[in-house]
């Protein structure tokens, strides 16, 4: 600071000058600060913060911003994708269901019996709609038992066509693949035999209905499946079809039918098998089929029980 009057430099906070003697003017107060900041510090830090979202959103495009959750950027797709996922399981529980109701084994069992006539027919799918896989396991026991027991009392006969055929289908015993391979091939053989004859079959088959039966029945039949295999049915449903059928032969004249026929389901396990037929206005069904306790052989095999004999009519 200098005097006015003088010129001489003076020291800082003199009243009056040291050379002249000269009273120095009074300093003007000065211009009054910001105001103290009274806010908690908390808002203090929150000023930071805003100050730094500030900055970040000003920032260059190389700068990396924080990241949205990943539930947050895609919520939209997760929600579609779990939508999805549950109308799949949906649509399964309710195909499964279908499947193993009794119109859709009888429609299925019927589709398949119809390529027999093309040699296109799948045995396995075909037995697999009559028995339960545990039946079908204890009838090849049985058959390869009474196999066993032919072949035995057939060593001392001599020629028998009918067991050569059976040793050179069953070479090692009758088992489950076996069984279904000699199936097979009796099936792929149907078309061949039909046009050595001269017969020409023209079929169309369509479903009619699915009914209730009398639940005698299924008590009788339960006798029958619980004695041979050890299985029961529950319930038991009437599946109907109608069949359009041209046969036509070499010779004669083509011959027209129209026949109404009937598939018995049975319930085990859960699952629907076939288990009888209906034609003619008549019901067969499995525990009114012929005894095979007299056939050589049959009656003596562990676990073949003697069954009435008969074919009963409901």
């Amino acid at each position: 600071m200098i005097c006015n009057k003088c010129g001489a430099e003076l020291p800082e906070g003199a009243v009056v000058c040291p050379e002249c003697g000269a009273e120095l003017p009074k300093a003007e107060p000065e211009a009054a600060g910001p105001a103290e900041n009274t806010e908690p510090a908390e808002n203090t830090e929150l000023l930071e913060n805003t100050e730094t979202a500030e900055k970040i959103e000003a920032a260059p495009a190389n700068v990396i911003a924080p990241k949205k959750s990943f539930w947050k950027k895609h919520k939209k797709l997760i929600i579609a994708i779990a939508a999805l996922i549950l109308a799949a399981v949906i649509a399964c529980v309710v195909i499964n269901a279908l499947k193993s109701s009794p119109t859709a084994r009888a429609k299925a069992f019927v589709a398949e019996a119809e390529k027999l006539l093309d040699g296109k027919a799948d045995v396995h799918k075909l037995v697999e709609g009559v028995l339960p896989d545990k039946a079908v396991k204890q009838t090849v026991d049985r058959l390869n038992i009474v196999y066993k027991m032919m072949i035995q009392f057939n060593s001392m006969s001599g020629e028998n066509e009918a067991l050569d055929e059976l040793k050179a289908l069953f070479p090692d015993g009758v088992t489950e693949d076996a069984l279904y391979s000699a199936l097979q091939k009796y099936a792929d053989m149907i078309p061949g035999e039909l046009e050595k004859e001269g017969i020409e079959v023209e079929e169309s088959i369509t479903y009619k209905s699915t009914e209730n039966v009398d639940k005698s029945v299924v008590e009788r039949n339960k006798v029958y499946y619980s004695a041979q295999f050890g299985l029961e049915p529950t319930d038991a449903k009437l599946v109907k079809f109608h069949a359009d059928v041209t046969v036509k032969t070499k010779d004669g004249e083509p011959e027209k039918q129209d026949p109404d026929f009937g598939l018995l389901m049975f319930k085990i396990d859960g699952k629907w098998y076939i288990g009888g037929f209906e034609y003619d206005g008549q019901l067969y069904d499995i525990g009114g089929l012929p005894d095979l306790s007299g056939i050589p052989g049959i009656s003596d095999v562990p676990g073949i029980p003697d069954l009435p004999g008969g074919i009963e009519n409901s």
